[in-house]
This record gives structure tokens, C-alpha cells and sequence, in this order.
């Protein structure tokens, strides 16, 4: 570090420390590491060592600021996931705003039904990105990129759909301590696109905050989301206060933690693990109440 600062330029044999030892290539990696955060300029290593390429990548990252997208698309393209952009579904997979934008424009103007662009497009691409999540496939950019566009083409979609079309009207919330809110903001324009009312409340909202919401809007189903094993039983405490409010919504929880075993103690209509399963739970309360 301290010859970086003055400005002269440094290589290091990597393997020459290690020599003579055992666990070679565990040595080799953290020194690697360690040389490429302070400002080593050139490394001398073997190119084939999977542990040591894997900490050069890494240490790059963090230490270097190299691009998160290409540490992630090195990864990915090991994974073999990624296919070309040829359509609109691809266009929201793979994060392409501008392609996914003209492929919505392109099949809205030359007749493509509203419905059957949200739920056979729009639903069917966020649901492969969900899988591929899931998978250890995609990552938190992969979600976030994948939402960004999927939120252009709904912004198109909306000029389109009468506002007398909408089915029932959805109020939901990451409760009270948790800031997780990835899952909850995909719910939540799944759930817009096949026609429902939503209000967001956002992340981190108090008890009095949603049954305050639901007074004010009356809505048909309150979904409750959280993410921490620790945050869940505020989803319990939502429900009673609800209940205490005479509120007869359909109170659905969403989180990878929850299960239907826990939603039926805690008094709610279902349990939803993605956004999913929730739409199959509103479509099934519709059903069930005519």
C-alpha cells in the first residue's frame, strides 16, 4: 500500500509464499486477497486454480470497485442462463428496459389484449425470474433490474386499462421491523397488473398504520410480508387489531418463512411463499365468495 501511494507499481509471485506447505491453494487465495487490497499492481499465479481465480474476482469487487454486473454475469454464464433478448419476456428476465419498453409498445399497438400482455407476459416473466432466484441463478440486481422494466410496461399497460376494470382493491406492508421490501414491491405489481387496487404502505409499517389504511380504504385483502423469523409475529398482531376494527379482510402473509400451518394460527386466510401463490389465494377467496 505504501509503495501505491508512491506511486510505483508492484508484482508479487503469489505461489513463492506458499511454497513447502500444505492447503497451497488456500494460502495462495487469501494472499491474493489481501495483495489485490492494497493496490497490488500484477499477480503472478496459477490461472487455473478455481480458489484463487474465485478470491481475484471477488477481491476485484470489493476492494477495486469493478462492475457488480460482470461479477455476477461471470457467474451466471457458468450457470448458463442467459439467452438471448428475442422477445418481451426475455426483454424483463435479462433486465433490458429499452427492448422490453419496444416489444410492449410493438404488441399493445398491433391488438394484444391488456389481460393477456400482463398475465401471459408481464406475470410469466416475473415468475421466471422468481425461479431463477430461487435457484441461486439470479441475484438481488437480477430482481431489482428485472422489476425496473417489468414497472416500465406496466406504466404503458396503465394508459390502456379502463379504471373501471379493476377486481378488489389490496392493501399491503412489510409490518413493523422489517425493512425487507424486494418481495413486497413485486407483490405488489403482479398484483396491479391483473387488475386489483393497490395500496403500498411500505416497509417497516406500525400495527395502528395498516388498520388505520384498511378503516380508510375498506379493502377485499391486506397482504403482510416479512422476511425475519424475528418480525413475523407482528403479522399476528395486525390480524387481531384488524379483527378488533370488525374488518373482514383477507389477510394473506407473504415471506419465505411462512407456511399455512402458521397462517391458520394466527388467524390469517393463507400463506403465500411468492407472489404467486398469493394471487391464487385472492382468486381463490373471489371464487369461494362469488
Amino acid at each position: 500500500a505504501e509503495l501505491h501511494r508512491m506511486g510505483l507499481k508492484t508484482v508479487l509471485g503469489v505461489s513463492n509464499v506458499s511454497y513447502g506447505l500444505p492447503e497451497r491453494s488456500q494460502l495462495n487465495a487469501a494472499l491474493t486477497a489481501a495483495a489485490i487490497k492494497h493496490h497490488v499492481t500484477f499477480l503472478i499465479l496459477n490461472p487455473l486454480d478455481e480458489d484463487v481465480m474465485a478470491k481475484v474476482r471477488a477481491s476485484n469487487v470489493l476492494f477495486r470497485k469493478d462492475d457488480l454486473t460482470k461479477f455476477i454475469e461471470e457467474f451466471r454464464a457458468a450457470k448458463r442462463v442467459r439467452e438471448p433478448v428475442s422477445d418481451l419476456v426475455s426483454a424483463i428476465i435479462h433486465g433490458n428496459k429499452e427492448a422490453g419498453q419496444r416489444y410492449a409498445e410493438k404488441m399493445l399497438k398491433s391488438g394484444t389484449g391488456v389481460q393477456e400482455l400482463t398475465e401471459k407476459y408481464l406475470a410469466k416473466a416475473l415468475e421466471q425470474v422468481g425461479m431463477y432466484y430461487e435457484q441461486g441463478k439470479f441475484f438481488i440486481p437480477d430482481l431489482l433490474r428485472a422489476a425496473e422494466v417489468a414497472q416500465s410496461v406496466l406504466d404503458l399497460i396503465k394508459q390502456r386499462m379502463p379504471t373501471e376494470r379493476k377486481r378488489g382493491k389490496i392493501i399491503i406492508a412489510t409490518v413493523k421491523g422489517d425493512i425487507h421490501d424486494i418481495g413486497k414491491n413485486l407483490a405488489a405489481m403482479i398484483f396491479e397488473s391483473a387488475g386489483y387496487e393497490v395500496i403500498d404502505l411500505g416497509r417497516d409499517v406500525a400495527t395502528d398504520e395498516i388498520v388505520d389504511a384498511a378503516r380508510k380504504h375498506k379493502p377485499d385483502f391486506v397482504g403482510l410480508s416479512a422476511l425475519l423469523t424475528t418480525t413475523m409475529p407482528e403479522m399476528e398482531k395486525v390480524i387481531r387489531a384488524l379483527r378488533k376494527t370488525g374488518s373482514n379482510a383477507g389477510v394473506i402473509i407473504g415471506g419465505p418463512n411462512v407456511s399455512g400451518g402458521y397462517a391458520q394460527k394466527i388467524g390469517a386466510f393463507g400463506a403465500a411463499r411468492n407472489v404467486f401463490d398469493g394471487l391464487k389465494l385472492i382468486k381463490s377467496r373471489n371464487r369461494a365468495t362469488g
